[in-house]
């Protein structure tokens, strides 16, 4: 195997505009900064903030964009969660998008926060993926701190 150099960015998300183009100039400073960096994440609903009523239907524009991203910058991009409608649902939904900007998975969370993601529906399966040459990677967004954690099971697909 070969090495892999994975970072997260934590950064400020606006609930009231996109955030997309700001998540952009993070990438642009980490991919100069730090050249060797081989997957990025971001943190939950950092896309378009924590309003459901910014849904789209995945694939959409906003996944479009950070497709756009991961294959601009030629990194695995994990860039957080944002809202999918699918259904007649609303579903908290990370992507995982490979070097070339391809979605090669979907995490839906599977235990929305209650009461602060009310009308939020469950996904209903864990999520894992395969980065040639580096490894098996599982995906999930904040899950519930109590027993039992979803993310030790995991390990088990």
């Amino acid at each position: 195997m070969k090495r892999f150099a994975v970072t997260g960015i934590q950064m400020p998300v606006s609930a009231f505009e996109e955030n997309i183009s700001q998540m952009n100039r993070y990438l642009a400073h980490v991919m100069h900064r730090f050249p060797w960096v081989d997957m990025v994440m971001f943190s939950e609903l950092g896309a378009y903030g924590p309003s459901p009523s910014k849904a789209e239907e995945m694939p959409g524009v906003a996944e479009a964009r950070l497709c756009g991203l991961a294959a601009k910058y030629g990194l695995w991009l994990i860039p957080g969660s944002l809202f999918e409608r699918l259904d007649g649902c609303v579903y908290n939904t990370a992507p995982v998008i490979d070097p070339a900007g391809n979605v090669v998975a979907r995490f839906r969370k599977l235990f929305p926060f209650r009461p602060y993601e009310q009308g939020i529906a469950a996904g209903n399966e864990f999520v894992v993926f395969d980065v040639p040459g580096a490894g098996r990677f599982g995906s999930t967004t904040i899950e519930r701190p109590t027993p039992p954690s979803p993310t030790p099971l995991i390990s088990k697909k």
